[in-house]
C-alpha cells in the first residue's frame, strides 16, 4: 500500500514523464534546435521536494522549446512552443497559435514582463501555445525577394503549422490569435471549422483607414518600398508603436529584439490588393475583435462594420483609452486586452 507521500511522488513523476514526452516527440516532425533543459532540473527537484512543489503550484511552470518546421521542400519556419503541466493534463487538449504583425518576429508576443506575455499566460491556463517567425523574417526561410511576401504567401506555412499542432498535441481544433498582419493571415482560415475553433483579431483596419493614416500610403511611400534592395527594409515607425507603452522593461525588450530587416511585401499589399484584405463573407468560425477606443488607424465605425459583416459569430470589444496596440500599452489596458481574449477563447 502506497503512503500519501509516495503517491504524490509517483503522480508528479508521471507528469514530468508526460512533459518530457511532449518535448521529445517534437523532433519527430521538425528539426529541433534546443530543448527545455528546465525539465531535468524540475524532475530532480520533484524527487527531493514533492510536497513543496505541490504547494508552489508547479502545474503553472511554463516550459518552451523551439524548432524548425518544414512547410515546403527546403523551406522552414522557426517555431516556439510554450506549455505547462496544465497543458499536458488538460482534457480535451487546447492549443493556440499567436500571429504577430509583419515587422516583428514571433518573440513579440512573448514579452518577458509580468502581464504582457501572452503565450505564457495561455500555457498556464492549460493551452499549448505557439509563436513563429513569418516567411522572410529572422530565423525562418528568407526568399531572395521580399517584395512579394504578403499575407497570402504565409498561408502554406501556417496551414502546415495548424496540422502539426493538432497532430502533436492531439488537439481537435486550434485557436488563432492574430494582430495586424497576423489577423489577416488568420482570416484565411475563417471557413475552416474542422481545424480552427476561433479567431481573435486586434490592431486591424477592415475597409477604411482614418483620413490621417490613409494619407500615409502615398505614391511616394510605394515608390520608396519598391526601391528597397531585394524587397527588404528596416521599418522606421517602431518608436510610434511603443509611444503608449510606459513600461521601460517592455520598451527595452521590444527595441532589443525587433531589430533587423523585414519584407516590404506586407506594406505593399495595401497597394497591390487594397482594402478590405479580410474576407468576412467567408467567415464560419467565431471571431473576437479587440479595438482601442482611440486607435488612429481604422476609420470611425470600421470595426463595427467588420463585426456586422462577419455575422452573429462576431464579438467586438473596444477598450476604453486603448490606442493601436492595447496589449503593449499601460498595465490597465493590457489587462483589459488579455481579459477579453481569454474570456473569449477560454471562458
Amino acid at each position: 500500500m502506497l503512503t500519501s507521500r509516495q503517491s504524490k511522488v509517483y503522480r508528479w513523476t508521471l507528469m514530468i514523464l508526460l512533459t518530457a514526452l511532449f518535448i521529445a516527440t517534437t523532433p519527430l516532425f521538425a528539426d529541433q534546435t534546443y530543448t527545455a533543459d528546465e525539465v531535468a532540473d524540475f524532475s530532480a527537484l520533484l524527487s527531493e521536494h514533492p510536497d513543496v512543489l505541490v504547494q508552489e503550484k508547479a502545474l503553472d511552470t511554463v516550459f518552451s522549446v523551439s524548432f524548425y518546421l518544414p512547410y515546403a521542400p527546403g523551406e522552414k519556419i522557426f517555431v516556439t512552443k510554450y506549455f505547462s503541466l496544465n497543458s499536458v493534463l488538460r482534457r480535451p487538449a487546447r492549443a493556440a497559435i499567436f500571429l504577430t504583425g509583419p515587422e516583428f518576429n514571433g518573440d513579440f508576443w512573448a514579452i518577458p514582463v509580468e502581464g504582457y506575455n501572452g503565450p505564457e499566460m495561455a500555457a498556464r491556463r492549460g493551452f499549448f501555445a505557439y509563436t513563429f517567425d513569418y516567411i522572410g523574417v529572422r530565423n525562418s526561410h528568407v526568399p531572395t525577394d521580399g517584395s512579394g511576401i504578403d499575407f497570402v504567401t504565409q498561408a502554406p506555412a501556417v496551414d502546415n503549422l495548424i496540422d502539426f499542432v493538432r497532430r502533436s498535441t492531439r488537439t481537435k481544433r486550434v485557436d488563432l490569435i492574430g494582430e495586424g498582419y497576423g489577423a489577416e493571415v488568420a482570416s484565411l482560415f475563417s471557413a475552416d471549422k474542422r481545424r480552427v475553433r476561433s479567431i481573435s483579431m486586434s490592431v486591424i483596419t477592415y475597409k477604411n483607414f482614418a483620413p490621417a493614416i490613409a494619407g500615409f500610403f502615398t505614391k511616394a511611400f510605394e515608390d520608396f518600398l519598391r526601391a528597397q534592395p531585394d524587397g527588404y527594409w528596416t521599418p522606421f515607425f517602431l518608436p510610434n508603436t511603443l509611444a503608449f507603452s510606459p513600461n521601460d522593461d517592455l520598451r527595452d525588450y521590444v527595441f532589443a529584439t525587433q531589430e533587423g530587416i523585414y519584407p516590404t511585401g506586407p506594406a505593399l499589399q495595401f497597394y497591390n490588393f487594397g482594402l478590405p484584405v479580410i474576407d468576412a463573407a467567408a467567415a464560419r468560425v467565431p471571431l473576437l475583435i479587440i479595438g482601442g477606443e482611440v486607435d488612429p488607424f481604422p476609420a470611425a465605425g470600421d470595426l463595427e462594420e467588420l463585426a456586422a459583416d462577419w455575422g452573429d459569430e462576431a464579438t467586438l470589444v473596444v477598450i476604453p483609452g486603448g490606442n493601436h496596440v492595447p496589449r503593449i500599452e499601460s498595465e490597465e489596458i493590457a489587462e483589459q486586452y488579455f481579459d477579453a481574449l481569454f474570456d473569449f477563447v477560454d471562458p
